[in-house]
């Protein structure tokens, strides 16, 4: 937050009393915000057994995206948008759409797929612009 801010990238602080208490707010909840995304993280691949849940995590993951973006000025946009448009597919999909074979597949490439997938190792806050 504050390396956004010192950047000016941060949208939160065009207000200093705003982005102040933004990030007394945060510092409130860290540990519980913390294992939370932790958990929906490691937790992703029990996404795919239900469809609400699959709709419910990845647009959890655009609201954090979305919150990064409001403390820090990190703009994850392209990762916004997917998540937007898988959300409005699933939304317009009937709970049992998946078989269970691409259920499995969905399971096992979360799980696996760093293997076998290049993933980009996202170092977006060790960064030359906030170096």
């Amino acid at each position: 937050m504050l390396a956004g801010y010192g950047l000016g990238a941060a949208p939160l602080g065009f207000s200093e009393s705003l982005l102040a208490l933004a990030y007394e707010a945060v510092r409130a909840v860290q540990i519980p915000m913390n294992v939370l995304i932790l958990a929906a993280q490691l937790l992703c691949f029990l996404a795919f057994l239900r469809r609400r849940w699959l709709i419910g995590l990845t647009a959890f993951f655009d609201i954090m995206h979305i919150g990064i973006f409001l403390l820090s000025g990190a703009l994850f946009l392209h990762w916004i948008i997917l998540n937007s448009l898988i959300v409005a597919a699933l939304t317009r999909m009937k709970e049992n759409s998946f078989s269970k074979i691409a259920v499995a597949t969905g399971i096992v490439v979360t799980i696996f797929g760093d293997a076998v997938f290049y993933n980009a190792r996202l170092g977006w806050y060790d960064s030359r612009q906030i170096r």
